[in-house]
């Protein structure tokens, strides 16, 4: 194996713990593995940008669907201060990631005041 070989199998081993900890909810170790991959892939002058940006998706995608699902259940519970956190870091997941969610937003505030 050449020095480039090693270079690509290091990029593909960090991208797919970055996967591995995406799907897992792990944002510290995804961001690790990220960061492993963007110094190896500088040697190597390969662009990652596309292949991240699906992996932090993953991430925010999780992120979002759990925190929906915790403040449903805080409202549900008339845990109000609680839902509105949950609320909070719903939208700023979905800003991060340039995912419109303002329907199921606007679908929980009106829960929370019935």
């Amino acid at each position: 194996m050449n020095k480039s070989d090693d270079i690509s199998k290091k990029v593909e081993n960090s991208l797919a713990s970055a996967q591995h900890s995406a799907e897992k909810g792990n944002w510290a170790y995804m961001k690790c593995s990220i960061d492993d991959a963007l110094e190896s892939a500088k040697t190597a002058g390969l662009d990652l940008t596309l292949r991240i940006k699906k992996i932090e998706l993953t991430y925010y995608n999780l992120a979002i669907n759990f925190t929906l699902s915790e403040a449903e259940k805080a409202i549900n519970s008339g845990k109000t201060d609680e839902a509105n956190r949950y609320i909070t870091q719903a939208e700023n997941y979905g800003k991060y990631a340039g995912i419109d969610i303002s329907a199921r937003i606007s679908e929980l505030k009106s829960q929370r005041l019935q």
